[in-house]
Order: structure tokens, then C-alpha cells, then sequence
């Protein structure tokens, strides 16, 4: 999870100059705590796997889960922690730049009441790779439940995660870093395993595959773009 600070700016900031500004607030972020989130809002049960630091950012984005009703049991506190944050700048036609802090030592480790929740749960959703995550991805797999990546960057590593994956959504971004054509993700993610791969195309939509199906593509909603 990260804690979002949201500013509206007119256009790309120059070093050196002053820019005038609109703060849009500061929200909880991160793939999967906003997925969780909207789960709950379906009327889902929903549980948050991570490490928060024991300091002011670490406390604002637990409070933030908190009000929407997602179960923090499992979530580790650490002193030696510092929680991800990032500023995120959102232009005048809804796209947005992300300056990132990943914080530190946010890994979670690998305990059996996780895992124990992990082989309960319906869905497991992962958003990058992290001992943890190959963990209970694999608990998941030998469960029976199925597992969905969120591949918004390309890390070398993820690709231990990939085979124990039953859906991955990748971004243009991952498939330019792989040097590949969306179309050619697509294929890739199925030939490791995977039963559904979608390449998210931002205002272009998106294009899907199943194992016995054809290429879907399908448009981006017509709306007008607050935050992408």
C-alpha cells in the first residue's frame, strides 16, 4: 500500500520555476489495496497481506483501510519499516506522473495464519513480486484457489510468479519492457500457464486472451478522465 498525495497541475513542472497548483487530497493507494477496496464496496469480504511502518504514513493508510472495511489482521507492523508513499501529479486530461518512494523493508513475512487464509480465500490477488508473494501463490495453486497478478511494471522476477498465475492483467508498460507487442504478452503469459492474459492499453481499452479463445479487444469506456 502507498499513500497517495494528488495534485492537479496544469501541465510538466519545470525545475527552477514556480508551477500553481490545485491539491486534489491525499488517498490510500497501491493495485491491490484499491482492488480490495472496490471488493468491499461490491459487498466482498476482502484481507490485506503487507508490512506497515509504525510511523505517520504507515497510520494514515491503515486508517483509510480501515474506513472501508478491510480486514487488517494480517497485517505486519514494523518499526524498522517505512511506508511507501508517492506524489502523484494528474494533468489536465486525466493522465498522470508518479513520483514513487517504495519505502523500506515492506516485504511481509511468510506466516502459517497467512497461508491458512491464503488456502480459505476465493481469489488471491498479487500486484509485484515479493517472497511473500511466490509463497502464497504457491499455497494458492495446490488450494485450488485461483490467482491473479496485476503486472503494472516488469520485474525479472515476477517471472517465478507467472506459472502459478490463473490470470494476469500486464500494462503496456510491462509489454514494452519486455520488448514485446501486446499481442505477443498475450501469448507469452499463456504459453507460461496462464488461463486469461489481459494488456491493459489505457485510452486504447484492452485485449484478452483465454487458453481456447481468441484475441478480444475491447474499447476504452467513453469518460471523461479525473485520475488515470
Amino acid at each position: 500500500p502507498t499513500l497517495d498525495r494528488l495534485i492537479a497541475v496544469p501541465g510538466p513542472p519545470t525545475f527552477g520555476e514556480g508551477l500553481a497548483v490545485q491539491a486534489l487530497g491525499v488517498e490510500g493507494g497501491g493495485p491491490v489495496p484499491t482492488a480490495l477496496v472496490a471488493a468491499r464496496r461490491l459487498g466482498c469480504s476482502a484481507v490485506l497481506v503487507t508490512r506497515l511502518g509504525e510511523d505517520e504514513t504507515g497510520q494514515q493508510i491503515e486508517a483509510g483501510l480501515h474506513r472501508e472495511g478491510i480486514d487488517l489482521h494480517l497485517v505486519q507492523r514494523s518499526t524498522t519499516t517505512r511506508s511507501a508513499a508517492s506524489v502523484i501529479l494528474v494533468g489536465p486530461d486525466g493522465e498522470r506522473a508518479i513520483l514513487y518512494d517504495a519505502g523500506e523493508e515492506t516485504s511481509p513475512e511468510v506466516s502459517d495464519q497467512m497461508l491458512a487464509a491464503v488456502r480459505t480465500a476465493d481469489a488471491l490477488l498479487l500486484d509485484r513480486y515479493r517472497p511473500a508473494s511466490l509463497a502464497g501463490a504457491k499455497e494458492a495453486r495446490a488450494a485450488g484457489v485461483t490467482v491473479q497478478l496485476d503486472a503494472g511494471g516488469f520485474d525479472e522476477r515476477v517471472m517465478d510468479i507467472i506459472p502459478l498465475c490463473d490470470i494476469v492483467i500486464a500494462s503496456a508498460y510491462y509489454a514494452q519492457s519486455r520488448g514485446l507487442s501486446p499481442e505477443e504478452t498475450i501469448n507469452e503469459l499463456l504459453e507460461l500457464g496462464v488461463q486469461i492474459a489481459i494488456v491493459t492499453l489505457g485510452a486504447q481499452g484492452a485485449i484478452g486472451k483465454t487458453t481456447n479463445g481468441e484475441v478480444l479487444r475491447i474499447p476504452a469506456f467513453p469518460v471523461r478522465a479525473v485520475d488515470t
